[in-house]
Formats: C-alpha cells, sequence, structure tokens
C-alpha cells in the first residue's frame, strides 16, 4: 500500500438528504467542533442502494477495529485518542454495483482486465496493479467527493476513507483521500492511517542504499544513533519488552532497512504496523500519534480516581477527561497496563464516552462526578457517576467488567424516596455489612428543610431505606456540617462523624442498617482538643484494632499548629496523643495537607504530609504509626525524576492488602509511588499520556 491520511469517531447525527443520490451523513464519533478536531469520513464507491447495508457493515467493522478497544489485538492509539477525532460515515448510492475495470499500461506485468464503465457515485477505476497503485480517479472524482462533503456540511474534513466495492486487493492515497478496496484488511488500513494521522513512514524495504537526506518522518533515520528515538532506549542497546519484535534499538543500528531500501536507512524496532502490518506500532510512532494530536484531545492528568477495578487488589486508574473516561491497570511493580515492560498491547484498557449496559447508556459529560466503590459485592471497585443538573440530575450505576465498565442502573430525576437535585452530596459505605456498598446522601442546599437519604445497594438497583427530614438523631442538619464515613465500632458497618463548623459540634453516628443512631456527641471540644471551624478531619484505624479513629489537624486558628489523634473506643474518642507544633521528624505548618493511607502494610493507617508554600522547597512527609504515636520522616523537591510542586494533586491508591500506593499528578504529568524505607519511591512516571513501554533516561515508562 501507499500512503495516507486520517482519523475517529461515534454519536449519531442525520444531514439533509439529496434525492437523486439519496445522500446521507451519519455521525459516528463526535467530540468537537471541525476546527478543533481532527474529521475522518468514510465514503464508498460503487455500492447500489441495495447495498448500502454491506457498506455500512464494513464501515462498522473498520470502526471497531480502529477506533475502539472491542478491536481483536489491534493497536489501542486511535481509540485511545478518540477524543480528538470526529467520524462520519456518508452514505451515496450508485446506480451500478462494482467499479469500473481497466489495465494498466504502464507495465507489461499488470493484469489485463475486460474494461468495464459502471455508473458509480464517485467514478472510481479498478487495475490491480501496484505501479498503477492499484486504483485511479475520473476527471471528476475530486469535484464528486467534494460535492458530496458539501451537501452534508463535510467540506471541512480533514481525511476521506473511500471503500471501493472491489473484491481485489488494493489502496492508494491522493492527498486527504485514501482509497481502498473492501477486501483490505484492518491491519493495512491502520498501516495507511500511521501515514496520515501519525505521519509515519513505511518501513518495509527493498535491496539498494537509501541515498536521501534525513526523513522527516520520526520512524526512520539515516542515523544509527537517532536522537528519533533515543528516548525509548536510552543507555541501552535494545530495550527489553514483550513482544520483541516491537523493542526499540539505539546503538550499532540493529534494525537497518526502512523506506524501500535495506541500506543505509534505519528504523526503530524489528517488526510494527508502518513495516509489516502487524497490529502494533513501535513506540516511537506510538509516541508520534501522540505528539501530533494530543493537542486536539482534552486529555490531561486533572482528574483522576483510584479504585481497584479490575479486582487484583492493587488500586488502577481513572482519567476523566473532557466527556471521556479511561482506565488503566497497575502492574506491580513496574508500572501501568499488565506489568509495563511485560507487554505492548495495551495502555489503557478502556477509553470510551458512553458506557452502555442493560441499565442503559450513561454518556460522560464533562460536569460528572465519580465516587469509587464495590457496590456489587463482585471484589471490583465499581462507579457511581453523579451529572448534576437540578431537578434533572442524573445518577448511574456503573458496574466494573474486565474490559471497563458496564451501565447496570440510570435514575434521572428521583432515586426511590429522594428527589436529586444539584448539591447532592453522595457518601458510598456499606452500612449494613453485607459487603455491598451502599449510598448516604445528603442535600444542605437546594430545599428547605435540610435532607439526608440511606440507599441500600441491591447489586443492580438501590432500595429505599430512610430519610432523615430536617432533623437527625440529635444534630438539625445545617449547610456548615461536614461528612466523614467511618467504622466506629469495627462491625464492618460504616457510619458516619459529623462536624459542624459553626457550632464547633463533633456528633458520632452508628448504624444498625435501617437507621442511624447517635453514639456519642462533643459540644465544642473533643477529649484533649478544642474544636475550631479550620480543624481537618482524617478518619483512619491508626491502632489496627479494625475500629476507625481520628486524626485532627489544625493549622488556621491558633498560634501554632495542632495534631490529635483519638482512638475509637466503640462509641466516642479517647486522646491518645496531641502534637504541638511539631511531631518527630516533622515540623508543622499552615498549609500541611494530610493523606491517609497504610504505608507499610502493618495494618495501622497513618498520614502523608505535603507542603509545597511555607518553606524553601516543596516537601512531602511520611509518618508511621505505631498505635499510641506518630514520627515522620521527609523527602525534599524531587523524588526520582518528579520535582514535586504547588500544582501536584495527591490520591492515595488504596490496596486491598499490603501497602498503600500514591498517585501524584498534575495537568501534563503522572506519577506512581509506592513506599520504600521511610519514604517514597518514584515508580512509574508519564508525561502528556499514559504508555506501556520503556521511556527516558530514569526508566520513566
Amino acid at each position: 500500500m501507499k500512503s495516507i491520511l486520517s482519523f475517529c469517531g461515534l454519536l449519531a447525527l442525520l444531514f439533509a438528504a439529496n434525492p437523486l443520490s439519496a445522500q446521507t451523513a451519519t455521525a459516528l464519533l463526535v467530540n468537537g467542533t471541525a476546527a478543533a478536531k481532527f474529521d475522518i469520513v468514510f465514503m464508498g464507491d460503487g455500492f447500489t442502494s441495495a447495498q448500502q447495508g454491506e457498506y455500512n457493515t464494513l464501515v462498522s467493522n473498520y470502526f471497531n477495529a480502529i477506533f475502539t478497544h472491542d478491536n481483536g489485538g489491534m493497536d489501542d492509539v486511535l481509540s485511545e485518542l478518540q477524543d480528538a477525532i470526529n467520524v462520519y460515515r456518508v452514505n451515496m448510492n450508485s446506480v451500478n454495483s462494482g467499479v469500473a475495470q481497466f489495465t494498466c499500461g504502464a507495465d507489461p506485468a499488470c493484469p489485463a482486465k475486460t474494461p468495464t464503465s459502471p455508473n458509480t457515485a464517485y467514478a472510481f477505476r479498478y487495475s490491480g496493479c501496484w505501479n498503477c497503485c492499484w486504483m485511479s480517479k475520473a476527471g471528476d472524482t475530486d469535484t464528486r467527493i467534494n460535492n458530496a462533503l458539501a451537501t452534508v456540511g463535510l467540506s471541512g474534513a480533514d481525511y476521506v476513507v473511500m471503500i471501493l466495492n472491489e473484491t481485489g486487493f488494493g489502496g492508494c492515497s491522493y492527498g486527504r483521500v485514501l482509497a481502498i478496496t473492501k477486501s483490505t484488511s484492518n491491519n493495512v488500513l491502520l498501516h495507511e492511517l500511521g501515514h496520515s494521522v501519525g505521519g509515519l513512514a513505511d518501513e518495509y524495504d527493498r535491496p539498494g542504499c537509501f541515498a536521501g537526506p534525513e526523513p522527516g518522518a520520526r520512524n526512520a533515520s539515516i542515523n544509527a544513533n537517532t536522537p528519533k528515538w533515543n528516548l525509548f532506549a536510552r543507555n541501552t542497546s535494545t530495550t527489553t519488552g514483550n513482544p520483541v519484535e516491537y523493542n526499540v534499538s539505539q546503538t550499532n543500528g540493529e534494525f537497518e532497512g526502512a523506506v524501500y531500501k535495506d541500506k543505509c536507512v534505519h528504523r526503530p524496532s524489528s517488526n510494527s504496523t508502518m513495516r509489516g502490518n502487524t497490529n502494533l506500532f513501535n513506540p516511537p510512532s506510538y509516541d508520534e500519534f501522540w505528539v501530533r494530536n494530543k493537542p486536539r484531545s482534552n486529555y490531561n492528568f486533572q482528574k483522576v480516581y483510584a479504585g481497584d477495578f479490575k479486582g487484583t487488589g492493587a488500586a488502577d486508574v481513572l482519567l476523566h477527561f473532557g466527556n471521556h473516561l479511561a482506565a488503566y491497570e497497575v502492574g506491580v511493580p513496574d508500572g501501568f497496563t499488565n506489568a509495563g515492560l511485560t507487554t505492548r498491547v495495551k495502555s489503557s484498557y478502556m477509553t470510551a464516552k458512553r458506557i452502555s449496559g442493560p441499565g442503559g447508556t450513561w454518556a460522560v459529560t464533562a460536569s460528572d462526578q465519580f465516587i469509587t466503590g464495590d457496590f456489587s459485592g463482585d471484589g471490583k471497585d465499581d462507579l457511581l457517576a453523579f451529572f448534576p443538573n437540578g431537578a434533572s440530575s442524573r445518577l448511574g450505576l456503573l458496574t466494573a467488567t474486565a474490559t471497563g465498565f458496564s451501565c447496570t442502573k440510570i435514575f434521572s430525576g428521583s432515586l426511590p424516596g429522594w428527589s436529586m437535585q444539584t448539591n447532592d452530596r453522595y457518601f458510598l459505605a456499606d452500612f449494613n455489612g453485607d459487603g455491598r456498598k451502599d449510598i448516604y446522601v445528603f442535600n444542605t442546599q437546594n430545599w428547605n428543610p435540610f435532607y439526608m437519604g440511606m440507599l441500600r445497594s441491591t447489586g443492580t438497583d438501590l432500595a429505599f431505606v430512610r430519610r432523615y427530614d430536617q432533623y437527625l438523631p440529635g444534630h438539625l442538619l445545617s449547610n456548615t456540617d461536614k461528612y466523614f464515613i467511618a467504622d466506629i465500632n469495627g462491625d464492618n458497618k460504616e457510619e458516619f462523624v459529623l462536624f459542624n463548623t459553626a457550632s464547633k459540634a463533633t456528633r458520632l453516628y452508628r448504624t444498625d442498617g435501617t437507621q442511624v443512631i447517635l453514639s456519642a456527641q462533643y459540644l465544642g471540644s473533643l477529649p484533649g482538643w478544642s474544636s475550631a471551624d479550620q480543624d481537618q478531619y482524617h478518619v483512619a484505624d491508626f491502632n489496627g484494632d479494625n475500629k476507625d479513629d481520628l486524626y485532627i489537624f489544625n493549622g488556621k486558628n491558633w498560634g501554632p499548629e495542632y495534631l490529635v489523634m483519638l482512638r475509637s473506643n466503640g462509641t466516642g474518642y479517647d486522646y491518645v496523643i496531641r502534637y504541638d507544633n511539631t511531631l518527630p521528624g516533622w515540623d508543622m505548618n499552615d498549609d500541611d495537607s494530610y493523606y491517609v493511607g497504610d504505608y507499610n502494610g502493618d495494618g495501622k493507617e497513618e498520614l502523608l504530609i505535603y507542603n509545597t508554600a511555607n518553606w524553601d522547597s516543596e516537601y512531602l512527609g511520611r509518618t508511621t504509626s505505631t498505635g499510641s504515636a506518630l514520627s515522620a520522616a521527609w523527602q525534599k523537591d524531587w523524588i526520582g525524576g518528579w520535582n514535586l510542586g504547588g500544582s501536584d494533586r495527591l490520591r492515595v491508591a488504596n490496596a486491598r492488602t499490603g501497602a498503600d500506593a500514591l498517585f501524584i499528578s498534575n495537568t501534563d504529568w503522572f506519577g506512581y509511588f509506592v513506599p520504600a524505607g521511610a519514604g517514597m519511591n518514584q515508580q512509574a512516571m508519564y508525561k502528556d499520556y499514559i504508555r506501556a513501554f520503556k521511556h527516558h533516561d530514569f526508566g520513566w515508562y
């Protein structure tokens, strides 16, 4: 095949039809305006009105193979980049079936064809000869294509994939138009999109020495030691991934031969899509897709969620960007996507803008809020999705599966016993101890009086349990309330701690699965602690007795900074210790931020402390709990290749067993850190996007 240019999609719009040609356009994937995204249009020539179903099936199969993860092992790079792409299908009837046949006279070896002249929509002709690019256009083919695109409002399309109703092999690129026969394999189309969307060169070769200047494409170079792909094999001759044919060589010109010559020019790896029409691109080629097309995408690391979505015991990663979700499996110890270097099959295992299932289809929006927890009881963390939109708010139960998520149930406007509103606050908590996360929902903004509801998960639905109107036991609901999920008495039923920042009252609630019961209350003070409005509550089992205790930090209301440890006795709190200004190994300051986790895997939850504002540099502190005291160690400025900064967002990656890890991210960078010694160690780090191959000097992935 020869060169091309193209991109991706999924929705459904119908444009005005031309009655003479029965011309329509259907949107397969829409993510933004034509100016903001890369528009790809599938068109067909030689398909009669009776054959439009066949044409639609061909487009659907190509679309699934190239632009979704449901692709039978094909490379996922265009699926991962689908947020950058719009994809459309244009249907236009041809009067006759098939395309014109002709004999190419440029090469005596070309097959002789019996000439035919069917009346088709775009007047393509087929020779079946490589030296004539397999096919050719008529003098008015471009005009026909442009008129058809203009009729359906797609004249600004970046790329056209024209499918010919021809069973022979072949494809030819004409600038922004790629013509292929209907027998063209998914792999060949992926190869051709490598030219157009990725700007890549062919890596296959024939005898001869390449005599041209340095190729402009990322995946070919006249230099054996080229900067084009040295980030993927720095300081090593060849990377050590699997499959081995995609390993990148940096020295000795191990992989010589590319751009149609087998000497004097090099390619990154032994094989790849651009050489052998294989399923996968080599790492530099894969990366080039992202370099060229990420500016069109909303992909970033600003909204990161952690959850054991695969049921392996480790916390995986979910990214929410624009109207898309992308999920990545954590591999221990090498990073993401099936243990990092051990595979190059996938980076994300799901990228989607719609989550479908027996409960309908959840359309992801930029306004969606997600909470992770296992409400189905199968050992995998699911997603509770909330779209806040007044009385038209929606709540979705998205159940984790092996390949992503399935929409189990959608509630529109109301839940059992509850009318949804924009400021609903949802908390996942197993309040009846059956192993499924239930829901506490509070609203102290949109109604008067205020409300709290309890909804039980059945695994596939929500059942009404109880609603509290204005009053909880012993408490008038207020918009200055803060709520913290906790199992205070260790009975495996999760209840909550309530702190009111105005009255300074703290109330502990337990549950029997059908109601909440006031267990203890503290009015203005707790044991060893005077309450203030800037108190920060952190629920944690710091002594390992399966009852949730409490850390409270205040760096704002007093002269010194304070941190107190309060132990749960099953009904209330007992004083353990208070730290004034300092705790062993850490000088507290007013901008300290605290993150609860079990960072040494001993069953006792301690604190990570992050401060980027009060000192000469940024500091990350990690504490260790004895059950009755804390000690800390700190790291400054850099951890491995990660430069700590004020825009960093930290999220604890809770493990079901063993030590918890840490995700740190900002807009363009994502880091995965694991406990090591008394501190944290950079396990993996990614710029711009999460990838499954080795990258850069420090072993980033």
